[in-house]
């Protein structure tokens, strides 16, 4: 069955709308701001954001691929270009193909990562100095838990960090910060949506 001009209508109307919400959101607005912008429940708004974003992730990995492909292409003409004069052994012929070929390596990542360790003076602690009452302490230290930087959010002389063992990979608890406020705003989202969704239907029975 063939779905109706209406639907066809709607469903256009969606995939234009979607990049203003997403470019909208973007700029800072929440989503009920989304919604109220474009006349649309706060569920439909969160929904349209998610594709949005989706979508351009599978864009933006589709044009790396091909910009990717371009440049090796680049290379290799370039290494065409200049390897009868490697073959006779040019200096300058060899030292432009060694930096043709390490390009080539750091668009492919063949190097292995480099791998760096964030501690404090003399590869010592890092002081976390927090002021903001029993609740900001509890927060980091649930954080910190997440992260693997301590056993439980007790720290009592038994398990008291010292020396090298206590040297935090800030980098761990900055993503781990990160996702655990990734992890509130999506809940914050979901009870909006949820409440929008109950008052829609004039409450749950």
């Amino acid at each position: 069955m063939k779905p109706d001009g209406g639907t066809a209508i709607k469903k256009q109307g969606a995939a234009v709308r979607r990049p203003k919400e997403l470019a909208f959101r973007i700029r800072g607005h929440s989503y009920r701001e989304v919604a109220a912008e474009f006349g649309v429940s706060l569920a439909t708004a969160y929904r349209d954001v998610q594709i949005a974003l989706k979508t351009h992730a599978k864009l933006e990995a589709k044009l790396a691929a091909d910009h990717l492909r371009l440049e090796l292409h680049r290379l290799d003409v370039a290494q065409e270009a200049i390897w009868s004069k490697v073959e006779d052994g040019g200096l300058g012929a060899v030292q432009t193909y060694i930096s043709l070929s390490a390009q080539r390596a750091k668009l492919l990542a063949l190097y292995a990562p480099t791998e760096v360790l964030i501690a404090g003076p003399d590869g010592g602690p890092i002081v976390m100095e927090v002021d903001g009452g029993e609740k900001t302490l509890a927060r980091v230290l649930a954080i910190l838990e997440k992260a693997g930087v301590v056993a439980s959010p007790d720290l009592g002389e038994e398990n008291e960090p010292n020396g090298q063992d206590a040297a935090v990979d800030a980098t761990q608890v900055g993503e781990t910060v990160a996702s655990v406020e990734e992890e509130e705003e999506e809940a914050l989202t979901e009870r909006e949506v949820v409440a929008s969704a109950g008052e829609a239907t004039g409450g749950w029975a």
